[in-house]
């Protein structure tokens, strides 16, 4: 009985001493990076799994407060969430500006954050772009330009800028802006094609085809040519309109998009038949079109035509309303 006791007694004292060196032990492990965890599984497209190292702790238990609501803003807006990004943004700007004081404070005894001010005020200025808050996306490519290394606006930057002030009803200013990037860095479609929209939504119509005549010449792409001619339809420039598109239709084929313009400005020039026959024409590819064909030989007093058209057409409820 005494020998059970001993080993029972031997038991429990080893058992205390186990508990004590496992906690010793615990004690002395160093706190994992959960930031630079977080950092690498961003960087391999893992934002829920990065969020989730994040929140294992806190921005003030980080060590660096501002690289935490930067790294959860950039987790954010990977998942497309730029409601929680920018309020991330906005609380990784004010850490880091405390951060920074602190650090001249206690002449560097107090280390400043190794979050990059300049990416948080660039992703500040995106996603304020993406929610459609131009004020702040200002604000924020502002305080872009005085960040440590930021350098000069490059073409991105410029054209967000522009779009932000056309945005806010400046587009004189942005007009500025998008001229000035393509002196000081060169000449850019892009920017080319924001001041070209610019110029429409001002109805300067004749100095948006004579600045666009270059790009036009040299675009691979239906879409420019396609982008002037419907802003010179909105305007009422209707037969520029008209020469423009079939320009394209020449240039680059009667594609779906090239044909349905080409029909909505002859429609708006009072000529529905003409709209009738190209719609007709694409029929072959597009049994839809037969429809409006119809409705618009219809409209044009050709009820021959109309019928001819309406009895192509497939969707059989939609024919039997027209016919009717």
């Amino acid at each position: 009985m005494r020998t059970l006791a001993t080993v029972v007694l031997t038991a429990i004292v080893l058992a205390a001493l186990w508990t004590r060196v496992v906690h010793a032990a615990d004690a002395a492990a160093p706190e994992p990076d959960r930031l630079g965890i977080a950092a690498l599984l961003l960087r391999d497209g893992h934002a829920e799994r990065a969020d989730a190292v994040l929140h294992e702790t806190t921005a003030a238990q980080s060590g660096d407060a501002a690289r935490w609501h930067l790294l959860v803003a950039v987790a954010a807006i990977k998942r497309e969430q730029f409601e929680a990004a920018a309020a991330a943004l906005d609380a990784a700007r004010d850490a880091h500006r405390e951060q920074a004081r602190a650090a001249a404070e206690s002449h560097g005894k107090t280390p400043a954050s190794r979050a990059d001010a300049g990416l948080v005020e660039l992703l500040r200025a995106q996603v304020a772009a993406r929610l459609e808050r131009w004020a702040v996306c200002l604000d924020a490519l502002d305080a872009l330009r005085a960040a440590p290394g930021a350098g000069p606006e490059d073409h991105a930057r410029a054209g967000l800028r522009a779009r932000a002030l056309a945005a806010l009803g400046r587009s004189g200013q942005a007009y500025g802006v998008l001229l000035d990037a393509e002196r000081r860095l060169g000449p850019d479609d892009a920017l080319l094609r924001q001041r070209l929209a610019l110029l429409g939504s001002l109805g300067l119509y004749q100095q948006m085809r004579k600045e666009g005549a270059g790009l036009l010449a040299r675009s691979h792409e239906p879409a420019d040519h396609l982008r002037m001619a419907e802003a010179l339809r909105q305007g009422g420039a209707l037969r520029e309109a008209s020469e423009l598109i079939e320009a394209a239709r020449l240039r680059f084929g009667a594609s779906a998009e090239v044909v349905a313009l080409l029909a909505l400005t002859w429609v708006d020039r009072g000529h529905p038949r003409v709209a009738a026959r190209l719609l007709e024409q694409r029929a072959g590819e597009e049994p839809e079109r037969w429809l409006d064909a119809a409705e618009l030989y219809r409209r044009a007093g050709d009820l021959g035509a109309a019928l001819r058209a309406n009895s192509a057409v497939l969707d059989q409820p939609a024919k039997v309303r027209q016919r009717v």
